[in-house]
């Protein structure tokens, strides 16, 4: 089994985060099995850490880190990298750790008890927010569509969410991973365009949907709380 070293962020900035997981998956094969080092680590955010989750999730690949290592306690708080999939397991989370949401696992045939469970992740986020004007619908809308999105579009049966909120910066940070189809093979699915990655996105952001005009949203949105 390969072993992968995660690289640490240099920020917390979300460009440095991109190119820690970009450096992390870059040279591997499609659900290659691999053993993730997170030694190296001394802190984590959720865009670096769910993707790696999901991952490890996926493919049954394992995961090291030294017993003395100060992101230990951390993964264990955020249920890293099983997640959460019951309401009363997040419930409990969340009332011993105000600040951290933790990995949690939407599945589609979960009806109610997946309704439940997002729900509470878009309360919780709204409570560690706060009551600024507008916020509650800029919170819950962006959340209910990337849920929703990842059962219409990615053809996957599960989608994971987690989110962190960093009191003394009054920063959230949410993030929602899927191994879906992605951008490419929808278009090549769906519309029958042999596109590349950057292609795929770039038609994306052209407001090309692979939908019908009379069944499309409000488009795609890229930004950060």
């Amino acid at each position: 089994m390969k072993e992968i070293s995660v690289p640490r962020p240099q920020s917390d900035s979300l460009a440095a985060q991109l190119l820690s997981l970009y450096k992390t998956f870059k040279n591997i094969l499609p659900s290659e099995s691999l053993e993730f080092e997170l030694s190296s680590l001394d802190w984590i955010c959720p865009f670096l850490i769910l993707p790696i989750s999901v991952y490890i999730s996926d493919t049954k690949s394992k995961f090291a880190v030294n017993d003395l290592s100060t992101i230990k306690p951390y993964l264990e708080v955020i249920k890293f990298p099983k997640g959460v999939d019951s309401i009363s397991s997040f419930e409990q989370q969340i009332q011993r750790h105000k600040n951290y949401i933790p990995i949690s696992v939407l599945k589609k045939d979960a009806g109610i008890a997946r309704g439940r469970l997002e729900s509470l992740f878009q309360t919780m986020v709204y409570k560690n927010f706060g009551s600024i004007s507008g916020a509650q619908n800029a919170i819950y809308y962006p959340i209910s569509e990337l849920v929703t999105n990842i059962f219409e579009h990615s053809k996957r049966n599960e989608g994971f969410v987690f989110g962190q909120f960093y009191p003394t910066k009054r920063y959230l940070d949410i993030c929602v991973v899927d191994r879906g189809r992605g951008l490419r093979k929808a278009y090549q699915q769906e519309k029958g365009l042999q596109l590349s990655d950057e292609d795929a996105i770039t038609e994306v952001m052209k407001g090309n949907s692979i939908k019908p005009d009379q069944e499309r949203g409000y488009g795609v949105c890229i930004g950060s709380a």
